[in-house]
């Protein structure tokens, strides 16, 4: 049985009707408080696991990855023999770039694969060609702009320097992980596949969010919902039908 937290992951669920795991992995300075909530929403059938990766929250004080490629290589190494029972895959914007090469690494070494995987919010792999951006390098108050012209941080925390000074050195770690990135035309995703995204966007189009349909030769969907690059901190009711919906078919 998977242990409810670890280093890597919490439990954020609890339920006897559970049959299936969602694994939710955290936008580029994000945490696992994203997700926190999201088991009042979820399903029953659903254990909500939040991955936690280092650099953030509670394992603040560990050095964040800068790579995908080793990341990739210690979350396969510590997931898969955890991955026993029917599983499924959410990541939101870099997110979404760890689930797909997750995804890929575990059947390519394993010959496991999710029943769903849901990506949201970022960019089809094959796009980050064309993405030249080194925001990684900027200083700290350029950063800081950065970030906050995406909307990916809250009043809450710009009024708190301390958190903005723990918080910088993992944004920056987390962006120098996509803008280092290389997609390898190696083999599509075998399970279905289901993009979200919110209509306001302006870091993707819902033109280049079609473009992850070349990316798995399953089924297919792409969701618009009310909002920006973070549509989900708002938790509309349409976003979790749909996401249930989709999630219930193989548990």
């Amino acid at each position: 049985m998977m242990s409810q937290n670890s280093p890597w992951w919490v439990k954020f669920s609890q339920s006897s009707q559970e049959k299936c795991k969602l694994f939710c992995f955290p936008f580029a300075g994000g945490d696992i408080y994203t997700y926190r909530l999201w088991g009042k929403y979820l399903d029953p059938q659903i254990a909500l696991y939040a991955v936690q990766l280092p650099g953030r929250g509670a394992r603040f004080q560990e050095p964040g990855f800068t790579r995908l490629e080793p990341l990739i290589e210690e979350l396969a190494k510590l997931f898969f023999p955890e991955l026993k029972s029917p599983f499924a895959f959410f990541g939101h914007s870099l997110g979404g770039l760890i689930a797909f090469e997750l995804t890929r690494y575990l059947k390519r070494n394993f010959s496991i694969i999710p029943q769903r995987v849901f990506i949201s919010s970022s960019l089809p792999v094959h796009l980050y060609r064309n993405w030249h951006h080194n925001y990684h390098q900027l200083s700290d108050v350029d950063l800081l702009k950065k970030i906050e012209s995406f909307g990916g941080i809250s009043k809450q925390v710009l009024e708190h320097p301390d958190l903005i000074e723990m918080l910088l050195p993992t944004v920056r770690s987390d962006m120098e992980i996509l803008e280092t990135y290389q997609y390898q035309n190696t083999e599509k995703l075998s399970c279905p596949l289901h993009v979200f995204s919110g209509k306001d966007d302006t870091l993707i189009s819902v033109a280049e969010l079609k473009e992850w349909k070349q990316h798995s030769s399953g089924e297919f969907s792409l969701k618009i919902f009310p909002g920006g690059h973070f549509y989900l901190n708002h938790k509309t009711a349409d976003f979790f039908s749909s996401l249930n919906s989709k999630l219930t078919q193989n548990c």
